[in-house]
């Protein structure tokens, strides 16, 4: 007799005792209703959750259309059925939460809230919390139809939220609002990259543990110059420079080039809302870390991010720094941004964490060689498969190679590239993604 895994009925059950204390303690609590049914649905055995590919959204919609009068009873209007098959448990739970969804949608303004690491914070009964945004990914189908969505279950059991974790992998997760969200334009979105001439680190070539205190990159005013004015010719979206070739002195000049403007901006024109000014090793409270500034299309820094593994082992030399402990996800007009440098991207000996956020895009700012670039390139596959997310790499040759000044990548879709194929010669790369001009019915 074939014996069967009945763990996820346990968290089936235990979700409908769940959704009765949250009501009892709140009955309008519709948002940790929909985070905690969500939570559940996850968990479901991997096998179910492929399923979910087959059920329409326009099917699901209806279905949660008929469900909305229940939730206004205790626990929710959820009643888990121990006599339901499996796929059945599933598919009327996935319904459950769009109506949910609905329900929750209600309130929403189209707009980021002033506050959304407050605002946006759902602490469940168990003690867990988890953020609840209220904002759909992106659909990068032209020709996107409602009525033949058939996504899997990760792009598309939340269709107007994220549940994305307050603290994850050692970090604490954090919201950065950018500007005003605007109605998505159909316009394709353009990352511009900037590399330099080479990148030499004086005497870190030579340290173990290693920390770098200078660099070489040859052109580096000219490069920064042109990326910058390019950046508004173009209307870049984000701007990227490489992993430590930006330190403090030449950040200041990077800062006065988008606050000054010193060049013709043809009409049009606008400037970026996102610039990486690379990273440095930063000295903060006596520990190292290698730090990407992030600053407005005016200059002005808006977040920062740590790197969280240290380059090295297996016989290279240690990169000299203390591990990140914040993940901030910035609040772009285009959707949620995450960023990256270099090993927290590529490294495979681990998950790495931007396999377990759903995010809209991640930049990453690199500096390493073909390796490190396929590395990359591995794990914005991985996203796009997962999450739709679009992945912008800025990678720096190094060593210095003779055949290019690094290596550059906008993963939107297959056929996936090779390192060879996203290697450049030139100090301004720019790629644009196209995006749908699908408005998000809330029911």
């Amino acid at each position: 007799m074939t014996k069967s895994d009945t763990t996820w009925r346990t968290v089936l059950t235990a979700l409908s005792q769940t959704l009765c204390q949250i009501w009892d303690e709140d009955s309008e609590n519709v948002q940790g209703a929909l985070v905690a049914a969500f939570k559940a649905a996850e968990k479901a055995p991997s096998h179910f959750l492929n399923l979910y590919s087959g059920w329409s959204e326009t099917a699901i919609r209806d279905a949660a259309e008929s469900l909305l009068g229940t939730i206004a009873s205790r626990g929710f209007g959820y009643d888990y059925k121990s006599g339901e098959s499996d796929p059945d448990c599933l598919e009327r739970l996935v319904k459950h939460i769009r109506a949910l969804e609905f329900a929750v949608s209600g309130d929403a303004t189209g707009d980021y809230p002033p506050h959304p690491n407050d605002d946006w914070r759902v602490r469940l009964p168990s003690g867990e919390e988890y953020f609840l945004v209220p904002l759909p990914r992106r659909v990068w189908k032209a020709d996107y139809l409602l009525s033949s969505d058939e996504r899997a279950f990760s792009k598309r059991c939340l269709f107007m939220h994220r549940v994305i974790p307050t603290r994850l992998d050692g970090t604490v997760v954090s919201f950065t609002p950018m500007r005003a969200l605007r109605k998505l334009d159909g316009q394709p979105i353009g990352f511009g990259a900037a590399i330099f001439e080479k990148a030499d680190f004086g005497e870190a070539e030579h340290q173990n543990p290693f920390k770098v205190s200078e660099v070489e990159l040859g052109d580096f005013r000219a490069v920064a110059e042109s990326a910058i004015a390019n950046a508004h010719r173009s209307s870049i979206f984000a701007v990227m420079f490489p992993e430590l070739t930006i330190n403090p002195e030449a950040l200041s000049s990077v800062r006065s080039l988008l606050k000054d403007k010193p060049f013709e901006i043809p009409e049009g024109g606008t400037s970026p809302a996102i610039v990486v000014a690379g990273s440095w090793h930063v000295t903060q409270e006596s520990r190292d870390y290698n730090v990407a500034t992030v600053l407005d299309g005016y200059g002005t820094p808006v977040a920062k991010y740590e790197k969280r593994h240290a380059y090295g082992g297996q016989g290279r030399p240690r990169e000299n720094i203390s591990p990140g402990t914040e993940f901030p996800i910035l609040l772009s007009p285009e959707g949620l941004v995450g960023l990256a440098i270099c090993l927290d991207f590529c490294n495979h000996a681990t998950q790495t964490l931007y396999e377990m956020v759903d995010m809209d895009f991640v930049l990453v700012a690199s500096c390493g060689n073909a390796t490190t670039m396929e590395g990359h390139l591995h794990t914005a596959y991985e996203l796009y498969r997962r999450y739709a997310t679009i992945t912008f790499v800025t990678q720096q040759s190094h060593p210095p190679e003779t055949t290019g000044r690094g290596y550059v990548t906008l993963w939107t879709e297959k056929p996936t590239p090779v390192a060879e194929e996203t290697k450049v010669s030139s100090s301004w790369t720019e790629h644009f993604t196209n995006i749908s001009s699908f408005a998000v019915d809330i029911g």
